[in-house]
């Protein structure tokens, strides 16, 4: 991610689930401090989730109560809280995630 030529942050998105494979995954989603609170991570989300359709996860750390919040904010306006959330224990990625999962493949 760019914002006036500068780098802003970085997401990568793999196919490995946690504990099966899934279309789409957020792997990892960076937003520099200086970008956050602006609006950017979620436009960002937004057009990474209309670029990819399909069946999604995206999971963090349950001692993450931030990536949390942000997550949640952005999949229920995305999906119109029309999202799943549980805490797993990941066999793909080890140790416990709070994982939303929606799917918008349908979605215009």
């Amino acid at each position: 991610m760019r914002v006036d030529h500068h780098l802003a942050g970085f997401v990568l998105i793999d196919n490995i689930g946690v504990n099966t494979l899934v279309d789409y995954n957020i792997a990892e989603f960076f937003i520099l401090q200086k970008y956050r609170r602006k609006g950017l991570g979620r436009y960002v989300a937004e057009y990474i989730f209309d670029r990819f359709r399909g069946n999604w996860e995206v999971m963090q750390s349950p001692s993450n109560k931030a990536a949390q919040a942000f997550w949640r904010k952005v999949i229920a306006k995305y999906t119109s809280d029309s999202y799943e959330e549980s805490t797993e224990v990941s066999k793909n990625h080890g140790g416990d995630w709070v994982v939303q999962r929606f799917n918008n493949k349908d979605k215009k």
